[in-house]
This record gives structure tokens, sequence and C-alpha cells, in this order.
């Protein structure tokens, strides 16, 4: 045992913890399972080395980083809910990963379940899209909040159950880049005394043993970007990206050589040809040649293959209902819910689906966000919008029995009726709307002068704030009883109360389609703005059932190509216009 390494014993006592067992060694420290003397739950508790604790600058760094790690909450990402020093010895406190069982094997780590259930250490090409997905949406949330993993590889994604998160956010920082790139370089230079990760041995029947640091810090060193390996470079968000290629690399072909040197369809693997360009751009030396930001190269991946489907009506049926009051005003505009042909400053019932098509008269907001709000984007100029006519906008996003019932099929991959339609481009929403239109004027319930569409970006928001000035229509803070930012997947259209102008999941459940092209915000008041004149992306908004509150601000915006569909997440509601 080294002297850096702490050494406890199964059955002593760490602080108010009881050691369970050792559940691994890293480059950086030792994982164990404890138990709380008070509350008997049991946690992993991660020991820095000494060594590492007592270089330059270390206290500061494991102060703050410890700070940023609580507060980075993500069903994607191991949760840090304590850290402190003890007997000397610097800690972080995690959820503890129970894995599950492969062949009579416990399985925690991304990696051991690639060597259990991978053959020739692939995976099918669809379970590893998904798993990649999972990964992505994990960092996506992380990079947007500012933080770097540096040392994204398979040993540091864990399985909680059958769902992936994400280990070890901000340990790199914690123990300072100095500290790690010379370690590196040492291990580097000694690869003779690389010992392997598993202990086959090992008694407690998980593939996961106590390993080595050299093999955790080679594990590294493999999966680090070109820029990470030269002092002085600078490091961001996409050296992650570029260990998530690396990743998909491996795991697609087997192959230890993270060099493609020629197109993995080549390999004569059976490997679908949409994987060569999306894992050549992944893996670019040049940083500004990849994909720049996590959600562009998860949106990219889901468009090159079919979605994976998943069922069952029952997603996220536990939700209280909403209030179902029916007296849901949109400003000052009296309710009038017959079937009719619209009237101005009335709500009226959309015949086919039975929904409310809610009136927002003519007034005036700031859009964008503060410049001092927490997640803000840098997109998200704040500037003066006025509107000079109403509009009418469904109370909720389109439903799969609606879609059906006027398109067929539901692409969806969370089935229901009542739930959102959750996969869907840019284009075929406006052909959903134009179809409607065509529907509606037929049988006399609009004017030729009306058109279902897609509501502008501005009346989104417009909608969505419904006179609030704070990040959210609920106040400053959102949580998972107020919309559907942090489920499994999607829920009913109705499980939530609705904003103060009636308008329901305008917070969460699935993004939302809006007629614009993305540009960037004016600076000066502007009156009924539909977005630039051109471009190669459309806007979306709303945040989605696991993107946590930040991206579900009223203000967050985020681009997709219009033929794109992002499975699972992604919807829209319509808006009826007077021409």
């Amino acid at each position: 045992m080294s002297d850096e390494s702490h050494g406890l014993e199964p059955g002593s006592r760490f602080g108010k913890h009881l050691v369970v067992r050792k559940l691994g060694q890293g480059g950086m420290g030792e994982v164990y399972e404890v138990e709380h003397e008070l509350t008997g739950k049991r946690h992993a508790l991660k020991l820095l080395n000494k060594e590492v604790t007592a270089s330059s600058g270390a206290l500061s760094r494991f102060n703050r980083e410890a700070k940023v790690m609580a507060r980075l909450q993500h069903p994607g990402i191991v949760k840090v809910d304590d850290s402190g020093e003890t007997e000397g010895c610097h800690w972080f406190r995690m959820e503890l990963m129970e894995g599950f069982e492969v062949s009579g094997k416990r399985v925690i780590t991304l990696e051991d379940y690639v060597k259990l259930k991978g053959v020739d250490g692939r995976l099918p090409p669809l379970e590893l899209k998904s798993i990649l997905t999972e990964i992505l949406d994990a960092l996506s949330f992380a990079h947007e909040k500012g933080l770097v993993h540096r040392d994204l590889k398979p040993a540091n994604i864990l399985f909680d159950g059958t769902r992936l998160k994400i280990s070890d956010f901000g340990l790199v920082n914690a123990a300072g880049s100095e500290w790690v790139d010379t370690h590196l370089r040492s291990t580097v230079m000694n690869q003779d005394n690389v010992k392997t990760l598993l202990d086959h041995d090992d008694p407690t029947g998980s593939v996961s043993g106590t390993g080595s640091r050299s093999h955790a810090i080679m594990g590294t060193f493999e999966y680090m970007s070109p820029e990470q390996k030269e002092i002085g470079k600078v490091v961001d968000a996409r050296s992650d990206l570029f260990a998530v290629g690396l990743i998909a690399f491996g795991m697609l072909t087997g192959r230890k050589s993270k060099v493609m040197m020629k197109p993995v369809s080549q390999l004569g693997l059976g490997l679908d040809e949409a994987w060569d360009e999306w894992l050549i751009k992944s893996i670019e030396e040049d940083p500004s040649d990849r994909f720049q930001v996590a959600r562009e190269m998860a949106d990219d991946l889901n468009l090159r293959f079919a979605p994976i489907g998943k069922t069952g009506d029952s997603a996220g049926q536990e939700r209280p209902p909403a209030d179902s009051s029916s007296d849901r005003k949109s400003g000052t505009q009296e309710s009038e819910t017959k079937v009719q042909m619209p009237k101005e400053g009335f709500a009226f019932l959309e015949p086919s689906s039975g929904n409310k098509m809610l009136w927002c008269q003519p007034g005036a907001f700031m859009m964008g966000s503060h410049w001092d709000e927490a997640g803000r984007g840098f997109d998200e100029i704040q500037h003066e919008v006025s509107f000079s006519k109403g509009f009418w906008l469904c109370e909720y996003p389109v439903s799969q029995k609606q879609w059906e019932e006027l398109m067929g099929a539901s692409p969806s991959i969370y089935k229901g009726d009542s739930l959102p339609l959750d996969t869907v481009s840019w284009d075929e929403a406006v052909e959903f709307c134009s179809k409607l239109t065509e529907r509606e004027r037929k049988v006399g319930q609009i004017s030729s002068g009306m058109e279902y569409c897609l509501p502008t970006e501005a009346q989104w928001e417009y909608a969505c704030r419904a006179g609030t000035k704070t990040p959210f229509a609920t106040g400053h803070e959102l949580t998972g009883d107020q919309a559907n930012i942090d489920g499994e997947g999607t829920t009913p259209v109705d499980s939530y109360k609705p904003n103060p102008w009636g308008f329901s999941d305008m917070h969460g459940n699935v993004y939302e389609w809006c007629s614009d092209w993305y540009g960037k915000y004016p600076a000066s008041p502007v009156s009924d703005p539909t977005g630039p004149k051109d471009g190669q992306v459309r806007v979306r908004r709303g945040g989605h059932w696991g993107y946590g509150a930040e991206g579900a601000r009223s203000a967050f915006r985020r681009k997709l190509s219009p033929d794109q569909q992002i499975p699972g997440y992604l919807g829209f509601r319509v808006s009826l216009q007077i021409s």
C-alpha cells in the first residue's frame, strides 16, 4: 500500500460513517462503500490521495469544487451530497451506484458492461446510440453550467440500475491540472508496471475490482483529447466530446487503437455508413472542426438513425392531476368555450381535440433574460417586444391522440393517447398545421382569413411568461412538482397546474417548435417580430422532461434543422393567427 493511500479497513469508522468495503481505486483516490451511523443509508465515499490535497492551492480548489458538484443535479450525473475533511483526509460523499446483474455478475461501470455483454468488445449499434444519447444529455447539462469533466471514460460512467450516470465531475479541477498532467506523463513513461483494473477473483461477484492507480491514469490518457496532452493548450467542453467519440469508436469496433485509419463502415463489421461522418467529426484533432456542443452532437446522432421505441401508456401516471378549474384566463380575456367560429378576445374549443385555444391579447413584454439570470445563454439578449394584434395558442402541446386522428400513427417514443407527441420535425409540425387549417376551413370552423400554425418565438415566450418577469412563470424557482423537468419520460399534457394565463407544459415535458428561423436578437425594441427572413435552423423552446430547471426557463432557446427530430424530447403546440 502506497504512503498516500488511506487504506480504510472494512468495519472501521471514518467520521460518522462505518466502512463497509472498498469499491475501487482511481488515479486520484480510493472509493469505499460506507453506511451513515445515524440514518443507516449507504453511500460511496471518495477519499482523495494525500499527495493531491498537498499540492499548491489544493484546499481552495477542493472547497470550490465541492460546492460546484453539490449543485450539479441531473438524472444522468452521480449526485455529490456532502464533503469534508476527516483525520486529515479530504473526501466527497456520493450516491451509491447499485449497478445490475449480467450473466451472474454485478456490473457497475460501462467498462464492465462492455467486457461482459459485448461481442469482441463491441456493442450493438442501436444500443450504443441509446447509451451515447444518455451521456450527451448529461454532458449538455453540465457544459451549459460551465463545467468540463476532463476525465471522461467508460470506467467513470456508472449504472444505477440500468440508467447510466457520469461520475467524478470536478475531480480533475479539485486535484489541479498541473498535478494531473505531471502524473499522466510519469505513468505513460512507465507503462510496464500497469496492472489490470479487473479483479476476477473478487469474492463479491462484482466485475469491478480494486485495480491500480496506474491503470486508472492510463485509462485517462487513452481518452484524452490532443489539446489535453499538450501543456498550455486550452481545454473546454469539446475535449469531453472528443472522449465521447473515442468511447463510441471503441465500442463499435472493439479496437483498442483509437486512430481511425479508415471509415468504420469499411472494417468488415457490418456497420452503417451513417457512423463514418459522425465519428470523424467527433474525433477531429482541431477542436474547431468537432461538434461544438453536446446537444448538437446528440441531435446529429439521432438524425442519422431510426429511434429506439419505448412503450407504456402509464408514463408519469403517478403525478397528481393538475387543477382542472375551467376559469383559466389569458390576460384579461373572458372565457367563452362553446364550439363556434373563433372570436377575438375569447377562448374557444378546437373541435377535433376538444382543447381550449386561449386568446393572448395585444401587449408588450421584455423578451430574453437579465444578464445575471442563472443558466443564461449568450443568445438571450433582453429586449422589448410588443404585439399590435392578439393570437390564439393551445393550452396544451399536441397530444398523440390528436396527431393520430389527423396524420396517422404516432412516431412518439413514449406511447399514450394523452402524452404529448415527442418525436417530430419542424417540417412535420408545419404539415400538421396545414392539414388542420384545411380541415377546419372545410367544415366552417375557421374563416379563410385564419390559419393554424406554429407560434413565433416571441409569441411563445409571451405566453410562457404570462405576465411574469422571473426566470419561470412559477417565480424564481421551478421544481419537479410544478413541471416535468426531472422525470423518466413524458407525462400526460394535463398533469401539472397551468401558468397564470392557463397554458400547461410551457416548462418541461417536451421541447416545442416555433415558426422562426434561429437568429440573434435585436438590442432595440421591436413590434410583431417573426425572426430572420432565412436561415438553416429553426427555434425550439421550453426544455424537456429530463433537462432540469435551468433548461426550462422562459428565456431558454435552442435550435435544430427543420428536417430533424429529437426522439422522445421534441413536440409542438398550435397557434391560430388572423391574417
